[in-house]
């Protein structure tokens, strides 16, 4: 190869890598540029049609890993022990990426026909679907949460789950490569647009329709609070600290209560408690909320013989109920904590209501459990590490989208956020500061039931079935292929 080729060639390998991720970067995880999202796979999707397997996943590898290098950064800097664990999980996933690049790469080429569009979109809903059921993380990186501020299009997941954002994030760069590759091989293309714009024009109307439908649904007044906390005051076992913590929340309930909150919602291990003197902080909690005649969530860390538990506590007007038990822990610092298998529902007057802790939000379930059990307002401590209170907040929105209902979500060290079953974002603030932070909203109650709900995630059998069929119609073209 001549100096001059070779110098193009550098170039041109190394703006695929660059673009993609880069793309990926600031389209996913802390960041929300969502039409970046879009076309982050083209160039790597472009170079492999053109390019032998091994540059091909080189090049696939080095630019999803790029995109996600950024947060393990970050968790370098926060008190979780887990950047080792976050970057071996982001090799894999890169390597499998890039191995679903080299898939895509064999069929288009092996086929050449324009319904190969559809091998990247369903091979990718695969690779995050068998990631959420299988990390520990849920699904937290799925590339749906980037377009949680584009509403039209998220409006879609009430049907499909975030699995049909996802694979039209991946159909519109498949069809813009397959059909770029075919075009030079004089192939037919027009059905692969027609196909792809059709189906895009449709979703974005269906999100239009949903936006702008007419409702009318009982609403109510919900409060959250969060008071500055220490890593010290998290792990401080000591009566008299964690009254002098639970006066402070009193002064701010009763402040809201005089707003006309009807619901407040704290955040996830406000207290840790002793056994010895855990029912007397409960019953300070009781009194206040009786007194103000309203519904309060609280999130206690409990310490009860040699077990750890993360749990939620809901109070209505001063009856203490069952409390809620986190399902799914954080790796490392919660790992010693008992597991919670129950739902929480309160029936209400003016709806039902559900409470999940934190990192249960970043997962299905138990979210859709809820969504079945008609839902329609969800209450969730949580505690964030300051710069990630938005990467934690997109999943809860998406989860209210899926599930249609109101998500209240009170992240200590993050935000204060509620949204409503269509995912509009209907007040937010941050609390990482070193003052009280607060905020009153008038919230509505969804319905608790979508489709997605009821049919789970049937998005994904069918991505699988295409998936299977794209495999047998392979198999018979090499073999046809070996006896010619």
């Amino acid at each position: 190869m001549r100096p001059a080729r070779k110098a193009l060639e550098f170039l041109y390998t190394t703006a695929a890598i660059l673009i993609s991720g880069i793309a990926y970067a600031y389209s996913t995880g802390f960041y929300t540029c969502w039409p970046l999202a879009w076309l982050a796979p083209l160039p790597i999707l472009v170079y492999s049609f053109y390019h032998k397997p091994l540059p091909s996943v080189v090049v696939a590898f080095l630019a999803f890993f790029l995109g996600g290098i950024s947060g393990i950064g970050f968790y370098a800097h926060t008190l979780l022990p887990t950047v080792k664990p976050l970057l071996f999980s982001l090799i894999l996933s890169s390597a499998l990426f890039s191995l679903l690049i080299l898939w895509v790469r064999v069929n288009v080429i092996r086929f050449r026909h324009w319904l190969t569009i559809l091998v990247f979109p369903c091979s990718f809903v695969l690779y995050e679907y068998l990631g959420s059921i299988s990390s520990t993380a849920g699904n937290i990186d799925s590339l749906a949460y980037s377009q949680i501020t584009n509403l039209a299009v998220s409006q879609i997941a009430a049907l499909t789950g975030s699995w049909g954002i996802s694979f039209l994030l991946c159909l519109l760069p498949s069809t813009l490569a397959v059909a770029w590759y075919l075009k030079t091989s004089g192939k037919v293309v027009w059905p692969a647009f027609l196909f792809t714009l059709g189906l895009l024009l449709l979703v974005y109307l269906y999100g239009e329709f949903v936006l702008h439908k007419p409702r009318q649904v009982p609403s109510v007044k919900l409060g959250m609070i969060a008071v500055p906390a220490s890593l010290k005051d998290l792990k401080t076992l000591d009566k008299d600290h964690a009254l002098a913590i639970t006066g402070q929340y009193v002064e701010q309930i009763n402040s809201l209560a005089s707003q006309g909150a009807q619901i407040i919602v704290l955040p996830e291990k406000i207290l840790p408690l002793d056994a010895s003197f855990e029912g007397q902080i409960l019953q300070i909690f009781a009194n206040v909320a009786k007194s103000q005649n309203l519904m309060l969530v609280l999130g206690l860390k409990q310490f009860s013989g040699q077990h750890k538990i993360n749990k939620a506590v809901f109070i209505d007007r001063g009856s203490i109920l069952p409390a809620y038990v986190k399902q799914h822990l954080l790796p490392g610092p919660e790992s010693n904590f008992l597991i919670g298998q129950s739902l929480l529902i309160h029936r209400t007057t003016f709806g039902t209501l559900g409470v999940a802790i934190c990192k249960d939000m970043d997962f299905i379930r138990p979210a859709l459990n809820y969504s079945q059990q008609g839902v329609g307002l969800m209450l969730v401590p949580a505690l964030d590490f300051v710069l990630d209170g938005w990467l934690h907040a997109k999943p809860a929105i998406m989860r209210g989208i899926e599930g249609g209902y109101t998500v209240a979500r009170a992240g200590q060290w993050g935000l204060l956020s509620v949204s409503d079953a269509q995912g509009r974002i209907l007040a937010m603030t941050k609390t990482s500061g070193q003052r009280v932070v607060s905020l009153v909203a008038t919230v509505p109650i969804g319905s608790g039931h979508t489709w997605y709900s009821k049919l789970g995630n049937w998005f994904v059998l069918v991505c699988g079935l295409i998936f299977l069929v794209n495999i047998i119609f392979l198999n018979l073209k090499r073999k046809s292929l070996v006896k010619v």
